[in-house]
């Protein structure tokens, strides 16, 4: 029996509602795209100031679904500027 492969998910991090919606799982923004995997800032300044946090995600979480997203699905997209959407 086959398993349906999920869709990927595109994003688009020029425009605020993606950075937004799209967070780290401990609810940061402010993350980063590495080789092959996600890097986070703030994850990071909560391990410098002693949490127990790593800064290294392999999945991102959906806000509006709670959806867990693995990185295998993910694929980050940067337009040409001339492309870009002004955020309202």
């Amino acid at each position: 029996m086959a398993t349906k492969q999920r869709a990927r998910v595109v994003l688009d991090r020029t425009k605020a509602h993606v950075r937004y919606r799209y967070v780290c799982p401990h609810g940061h923004i402010d993350w980063d795209q590495t080789n092959n995997h996600i890097w986070c800032r703030g994850c990071r300044r909560q391990a410098e100031n002693g949490d127990d946090v790593d800064p290294e995600h392999r999945e991102l979480v959906d806000k509006k679904t709670s959806e867990v997203i693995p990185w295998e699905r993910i694929e980050i997209v940067v337009p040409e500027p001339e492309e870009r959407e002004a955020d309202a």
